[in-house]
């Protein structure tokens, strides 16, 4: 989903949400997450990335799920908390706390595991149904996998909860940038010496009869941007 953040070697790219184009039904909604991402490619080609998000749960089985959140990341990035509460119904706000985040080099799996990633889970305190939790990091990449190039993704793939979207994406106005979205309002800007494009949508809760489903990221709602011209530019630098 939107939170498992991780570069890959070749493009670790940006991919967002609205409903599935793959064969689906309305479900009954069980949270919701509103999301704004701003990010941030410098002349250096350095991209800062500052994420908040606020997670509502609307059924008591989507308490647990609410209350913690984890967020991978690669060695190359460094990962800034700068904001993590949770927002009570009648307005309180309980702060996390510092001591109760956890930290895990590498993740081991049964097919496949990568010791070049860091993942960070943070849980939340005191939280009960109709609250909401907000979370605010900062993810900033300088150097890349491949030296002077970035790519990024996200994907929308179908769940129970309602997730509006705000990405915001500013890059230096001589830098080329290629990107696709789907079923998503997108609209640019030129402000000074940068372009800002902005893409914003909203998903309601899908399920789909379609499993396994060879290109995923074409089949959900998605966007992806990269400084690379081609795929086939990609694969020559990889």
């Amino acid at each position: 989903m939107y939170r498992n953040i991780a570069a890959s070697a070749a493009a670790a790219a940006l991919a967002v949400l609205a409903s599935p184009a793959v064969p689906g039904t309305a479900r009954a909604q069980s949270f919701r997450l509103d999301v704004k991402s701003d990010i941030r490619i410098a002349p250096d080609r350095t991209v800062t990335q500052t994420m908040h998000d606020e997670t509502t749960p609307l059924v008591e089985s989507a308490v647990r799920a609410a209350a913690q959140t984890r967020w991978t990341v690669s060695a190359n990035q460094t990962f800034e908390i700068l904001e993590a509460f949770t927002r009570k119904a009648d307005g309180t706000v309980v702060k996390a706390d510092l001591a109760d985040f956890i930290t895990q080099d590498g993740a081991v799996g049964a097919a496949a595991s990568f010791g070049d990633v860091k993942i960070h889970q943070i849980p939340f305190r005191d939280v009960a149904l109709g609250d909401t939790t907000v979370l605010t990091v900062r993810i900033t990449e300088k150097q890349h996998y491949i030296p002077g190039e970035y790519s990024q993704p996200m994907l929308a793939t179908p769940t129970w909860g309602t997730r509006n979207l705000d990405i915001t994406l500013r890059v230096p106005a001589d830098l080329a940038i290629r990107h696709d979205e789907q079923q998503l309002a997108y609209e640019q800007k030129k402000e000074g010496d940068e372009i800002v494009r902005h893409w914003s949508g909203s998903v309601a809760p899908t399920t789909t009869a379609e499993k396994d489903v060879a290109e995923l990221a074409f089949a959900v709602p998605g966007l992806r941007f990269s400084t690379f011209p081609t795929f086939e530019a990609i694969a020559t630098a990889y």
